[in-house]
């Protein structure tokens, strides 16, 4: 909530870029220790913890997200359709978690730390910035420099999606074959 203030606010002043800053680093520790914490009390709640966690998570980044499309920064349908790239990744990481008894949060060098280590330095070149962003001219429509970066983001977490999906789906395939497949492979 403090990053989403933070992003809403810079429409009165670049500082709350700060605030933004700082949220993220609370929502990082929190994010870190909030497992470690019920672990060292010996009061892990396995179900529960995983329901809680993630839930806020996504409801989280959804205020984020918001909060930073009503910022003079970026464009409101530009970053939306960036989060719907990043709850396709979540998603696709909930159903492997489920079916495959793993999780896993990161895709190719991007984790959730890495994100947030991003946006902190987008952030801080933005506040140092704020009167200077380029706006590009790409195949005729001017874009700010930031939106060019949020399509190529979410541009690069559709591709990823699309791969691991592909993937996955190969594995699945080859751990769950059609019925007539596995009656071939029983009579061999």
């Amino acid at each position: 909530i403090i990053t989403g203030l933070g992003y809403f606010l810079t429409n009165y002043h670049p500082a709350f870029l700060w605030l933004a800053s700082f949220g993220l680093i609370i929502n990082w520790f929190g994010d870190s220790l909030d497992g470690t914490v019920a672990r060292v009390r010996n009061i892990q709640r396995h179900l529960f913890g995983f329901f809680i966690d993630h839930n806020t998570d996504a409801l989280t980044q959804l205020i984020i997200a918001v909060c930073a499309g009503l910022s003079p920064y970026f464009s409101l349908h530009l970053i939306l359709i960036l989060i719907i790239g990043y709850y396709l990744l979540s998603i696709f990481t909930y159903i492997n978690s489920i079916l495959l008894g793993y999780f896993k949060i990161s895709y190719g060098i991007f984790g959730p730390t890495e994100l947030r280590i991003v946006v902190i330095l987008i952030n801080t070149i933005l506040f140092f910035y704020t009167d200077h962003i380029p706006v590009l001219n790409v195949m005729g429509y001017s874009i700010m420099l930031t939106d060019f970066f949020t399509l190529i983001i979410t541009i690069i977490m559709f591709a990823l999606y699309i791969y691991f999906f592909a993937v996955a789906k190969r594995e699945y395939d080859r751990i769950d074959p059609p019925a007539r497949k596995k009656t071939q492979q029983a009579g061999n």
